[in-house]
């Protein structure tokens, strides 16, 4: 299948410089959040279909993960998350995460001194397409204001702790720690510019998702 035709964002809703946007970003950039297992990763993938040129903030940690100087770093942090073969046993990474508050720093503080080199890296050839950035923890770290609009893909709580559970192994306090170490949905709401519900299927998902698209696209 060959890939859409690039989007471009109305000019009206274009409100920052490249000075001004997170990393120095040259595009048009819209923030993508919600929480954990609300749908992030799917909205992501609908917006592509559409023409937008998506960078997820997971996966670019992810390729952090695999330098040999991160490895070094959670083999002194969290040695036990190591496993034979010399790759990262996230599940046992995770649950290390969330429990120590000085793990939790220092790998943070680490893995986000490198994010701004592999974003440029991840960014499209065309300046005017428009960058949909999946970031987790966008308000959490208050970065809204690099972004030159924000969407949040919110469900209920109950919901996420389900598709959680379906999705990994981890027990059920670990799962209630994720989503509690974020912020409220309803407070991410009041916050974007945008929200997106994913509390009844994919269908009305996509309804939900091309319907915002096609108000803030030329």
């Amino acid at each position: 299948m060959a890939n859409p035709p690039p989007s471009y964002l109305k000019e009206s809703l274009i409100k920052l410089s490249q000075e001004t946007r997170l990393h120095r970003c040259p595009n048009p950039l819209i923030g993508l959040t919600g929480g954990i297992a609300t749908g992030k990763s799917t909205v992501t993938h609908l917006f592509k279909e559409r023409g937008l040129w998506p960078i997820c903030a997971d996966q670019l940690i992810h390729q952090i993960y695999r330098e040999e100087a991160t490895l070094n770093k959670v083999s002194s942090l969290c040695p036990q998350a190591i496993q034979s073969q010399g790759t990262i046993d996230f599940k046992v990474l995770r649950t290390s995460f969330f429990n120590s508050p000085e793990i939790k720093k220092e790998l943070e503080s680490f893995l986000y001194a490198r994010l701004p080199m592999v974003f440029k890296e991840a960014l499209p050839s065309d300046t005017k397409q428009v960058v949909v950035y999946d970031v987790p923890l966008l308000f959490e770290k208050q970065m809204e204001s690099q972004f030159d609009l924000t969407i949040v893909v919110y469900t209920s709580e109950q919901t996420q702790l389900e598709r959680l559970s379906l999705r990994d192994g981890t027990d059920l306090d670990t799962h209630k720690k994720i989503i509690q170490a974020q912020w409220p949905l309803s407070k991410k709401k009041e916050l974007a510019h945008y929200s997106i519900e994913n509390n009844k299927g994919p269908d009305q998902l996509r309804k939900r998702a091309f319907e915002l698209l096609d108000q803030i696209l030329q």
